[in-house]
């Protein structure tokens, strides 16, 4: 491709643009280039409002008066498209979009001052295009104040830079330096949440695990009480422990599974009495040094050794306990096991996905337009499981691989990290301008009368016209779908903080929350001041210690991010002592008898 494009001269470019996108011939005189780049520069700052109209379509609505040369018009309409093309790639927020197509007539600008080649390479525009797009894969309108803290710091420092206030230079060195930023946060935050996570699947994973080892061992055996007591009490959480500790694929659990076997074998009647009376007299010290190799404690395994070693005397003297009814330890299919097959190819590609890629994910068949920015943050393998995080990086959700199959088939998930950069996508689509013009030609050259021609270059420049016509409305429709979605989230997000705002204002000393006040959990803490003029909520734990303080602001963004919970106003209790109190105001001048209702 590249050799290909370094071969086609400026001449050649331009005699493709005007064969593909065929624009009407002027009848009147054409706005001169100069005068075309300077309304080009100053195009992006006429409107303050959202958009992502192609710039054709905003010098019509702002110039309407002006006429552009075949060439000029052929141009932007490349543009236009490059621009469609590279925002075809992903599925940005409408305010994102909307600052990628008011950076266009930039990009414009540069084309027609030092030829369409000169963007064929990482120009300082389009490395901010790249910039804006992969650094807002995640942002939609209904993250909340965070959010919006994100979006404001973008928005100022673009719109400093289209209305001439910061250079483009500075502009992309003072976003680099906030993503700089911001990025060591985020990871911290990801792996927090993976750390909690992790540990939350793995206790999941152990207790499926040693409730099906125990459920194989001991279907269909007879038991005396107190073994099934150790086995589905003790012993059960040391399985978990071992398995959590060092894996399933471990020697720690593969000898903990023959220990388990050999115990609830030692305790059967078994036909080998000397192989019995063998593993009775070696088992309890086999557990025993099992257990001093771990790297936790034992001592509730160990301290039923002495129950087993009773046990394994009475069955040597014929007095063994008597066997009783018990029923396995209920397990559910732990949602970490995935019971459906994948094609070979499907898991194999999935396995290959690393951690860092985006995805919407956006129900078509939900009425209430639940749309979501997801983050891969973990393919764990071992149990094909995807874990995924939003932007504010504060909640996780799981995937199964056969779900995450499903969700891309189905066209529910979608990929948003983009494949090319800008400037590899316009060069790409050069190339498609240049060879649908010579698949044309290649048409005409076959026709031999000069009317066949004309009726063959006739129904192409028909067939372009109706093209660009139908790829017009499809953006309009597409732009308008999205702008709805953006409304929609926005309203929603209003909504949210709306209520936690009325929800915190609503708080009253000794109101009781859950906070994050310990890493990794939600603390219940009581409410033992609010100071409005510093802006300060003061909260204690249960035995009135200090725990932490948080403004109203920090409060409402917790409670948004599911971060935080309430669990007592405080309200109930001040408007029953503001009734008592009302009450013994009313009653203090009543006689007894009006108390007490004996008067008439």
């Amino acid at each position: 491709m590249h050799d290909l494009v370094q071969r086609l001269t400026p001449e050649k470019i331009a005699s493709a643009l005007l064969g593909f996108y065929a624009p009407h011939k002027p009848t009147s005189a054409t706005l001169p280039r100069a005068e075309l780049v300077e309304l080009l520069e100053n195009l992006p700052a006429l409107s303050a409002a959202e958009h992502v109209d192609p710039v054709l379509v905003q010098i019509g609505k702002y110039h309407s008066d002006v006429i552009l040369s075949q060439e000029d018009r052929a141009t932007l309409a490349y543009i236009d498209d490059c621009v469609t093309q590279i925002l075809r790639q992903t599925d940005l927020d409408f305010k994102i979009e909307a600052f990628i197509r008011n950076l266009t007539p930039y990009i414009a600008v540069m084309a027609l001052r030092q030829g369409v080649q000169s963007i064929f390479e990482p120009q300082p525009i389009l490395n901010l295009m790249n910039t804006l797009i992969n650094e807002g894969l995640g942002w939609s309108e209904d993250l909340g104040i965070l959010g919006e803290q994100f979006m404001d710091k973008i928005e100022l420092m673009v719109r400093a830079m289209v209305s001439s206030r910061m250079s483009l230079e500075d502009c992309q060195s003072e976003l680099d330096l906030m993503f700089s930023k911001d990025k060591p946060i985020f990871k911290k935050m990801e792996a927090r949440l993976l750390d909690v996570e992790m540990k939350v699947l793995s206790r999941q994973k152990a207790k499926y695990y040693s409730a099906e080892l125990l459920n194989q061992q001991m279907a269909g055996k007879k038991l005396p009480l107190f073994m099934i007591f150790v086995l589905q009490g003790s012993w059960y959480e040391f399985l978990q422990q071992v398995l959590s500790a060092y894996g399933e694929e471990s020697p720690a659990w593969q000898k903990v599974t023959k220990l388990t076997e050999a115990l609830i074998w030692s305790i059967q009647v078994q036909p080998d009495t000397a192989r019995q009376a063998t593993l009775m007299e070696s088992l309890a010290g086999h557990i025993q040094a099992f257990c001093q190799k771990m790297n936790f404690d034992t001592s509730a395994v160990e301290a039923c050794l002495e129950d087993l070693a009773l046990e394994h005397e009475a069955i040597r003297e014929g007095t063994p306990s008597s066997a009783c009814d018990f029923e396995l330890i209920k397990v559910e299919q732990s949602s970490l096991l995935s019971q459906q097959q994948l094609d070979a190819s499907i898991l194999a590609d999935i396995r290959e996905i690393q951690p860092g890629q985006w995805y919407l994910h956006d129900d078509k068949r939900d009425p209430d337009e639940k749309v979501a920015r997801i983050k891969l943050i973990l393919n764990w393998q071992d149990t094909m499981r995807l874990l995924f995080t939003n932007h504010n990086r504060r909640k996780v959700l799981h995937m199964s691989y056969p779900e995450f199959a499903q969700y891309l088939a189905e066209g529910t998930l979608k990929p948003l990290s983009p494949k090319s950069s800008t400037w590899e996508v316009i060069k790409q689509h050069l190339l498609t301008v240049v060879q649908g013009v010579q698949v044309q030609k290649q048409k005409e050259s076959k026709v031999e009368t000069p009317q066949d021609k004309k009726l063959v270059t006739r129904e192409y420049l028909d067939r372009r016209k109706n093209e660009i016509m139908t790829a017009m409305k499809q953006h309009k429709h597409t732009a308008e779908l999205k702008q709805k979605r953006a409304l929609i989230l926005r309203e929603k997000a209003q909504q949210k903080i709306l209520a936690a705002t009325n929800a915190i204002e609503s708080l009253r000393v000794d109101a009781w929350l859950k906070l994050p006040v310990m890493e990794g959990t939600l603390t219940p803490c009581r409410l033992v001041a609010v100071i409005a003029a510093a802006d300060k909520y003061i909260f204690a734990n249960r035995h009135g210690l200090k725990v932490g303080e948080f403004t109203k602001g920090q409060l409402i963004q917790m409670l948004i991010a599911e971060n935080s919970e309430i669990l007592d106003t405080g309200a109930e209790f001040e408007n029953v002592l503001s009734s008592v109190v009302s009450a013994l105001r009313d009653n203090k001048n009543k006689s007894y008898d009006e108390l007490t209702g004996a008067s008439v």
